[in-house]
């Protein structure tokens, strides 16, 4: 399964609409996502694996209560072993709410 099918896999039962780099639809609340990957666990002379530094932006409109959302946006994120726990970073804009979840994911190369 690739990187942005497990995102997905992970994040539509809470947020229906997750997609890669830019949402364009009608929906108020959703996410989009992009990550830049890193070799890592190095072995053998040469890595083992690879990290991925993951952003996860969730957007939804002002005014809506974003608590209990945010909570299982991170709980989700955090049942996934080879996830790290996410900083969550307020970029509240003129537009909208706008939350950002950074973790890294591990895989296999």
């Amino acid at each position: 399964m690739s990187l942005n099918e497990e995102i997905r896999r992970v994040i539509t039962p809470i947020v229906p609409v997750c997609d890669p780099d830019y949402y364009g639809g009608e929906e108020e609340t959703y996410c989009t996502f992009g990550y830049s990957e890193y070799p890592d666990l190095y072995g053998d002379d040469g890595p083992c694996a690879y990290r991925c530094a993951v952003d996860l932006h969730l957007f939804m409109p002002r005014g809506k209560n974003s608590v209990d959302l945010r909570r299982k946006i991170r709980r989700a994120i955090m049942g996934v072993s080879t996830w790290t726990a996410p900083t969550i970073t307020n970029a509240f804009d003129d537009i909208g709410q706008h939350f950002v979840f950074e973790f890294d994911a591990i895989g296999e190369l």
